[in-house]
């Protein structure tokens, strides 16, 4: 079972398409249903128990302060040379805070982590090169001001908020996606 938080700012050139963790990850594998009714509705109760656990836990996001305190602690918590996207995901949400001087060394330091990611080993990962192009572009650009980058962040957001909502799935669902702005 999955469980996890996507941050809706974008990690790529074009709009994201898809939900993805962001925050979270698979908390337990997948239960197969061996014919044992019984069996299997404990394992689909401790399932949602769990679910729900973390539900309440990741609510407590709309925190804005308890929120970048996780995420700083997802950055301690991964070892230096598997960061990629908590720095990015810290960076956004201390431009979201208005934390601008925080947010734009967490910035250049994300920048400094992708620049050094366009190759493993002998093998080229383009996709890396042209995100670190795109922000170069698309995103250092608004690094002028704590309004300016903060505006940019919310336009990410929106963006991919009115894309999902307009979603089929989403308008059967009948309510509105929690959100925090």
């Amino acid at each position: 079972m999955g469980v996890g938080i996507d941050f809706l700012w974008e990690k790529s050139e074009n709009l994201n398409a898809v939900f993805s963790y962001s925050y979270g990850e698979r908390e337990k594998e997948f239960c197969e249903y061996n014919g044992n009714d019984d069996e299997f509705q404990i394992k689909m109760e401790e399932f949602a128990q769990l679910g729900l656990q973390k539900v309440v836990e990741y609510r407590k996001f709309k925190d804005m302060d308890y929120a970048k305190k996780c995420l700083e602690q997802n950055v301690l918590n991964t070892p230096k040379n598997r960061r990629f996207w908590e720095v990015y995901d810290l960076a956004m949400i201390c431009f979201l805070m208005g934390d601008f001087e925080n947010g734009v060394k967490i910035f250049e330091t994300y920048l400094d982590i992708l620049k050094g990611s366009f190759y493993v080993g002998d093998v080229y990962i383009e996709w890396h090169e042209n995100f670190y192009n795109h922000c170069i572009h698309h995103i250092k650009p608004y690094l002028t001001s704590k309004e300016t980058v903060q505006k940019m962040v919310l336009d990410m957001i929106k963006r991919r908020r009115d894309f999902f909502t307009g979603k089929p799935s989403f308008q059967k669902m009948n309510k509105d996606i929690d959100l925090l702005f």
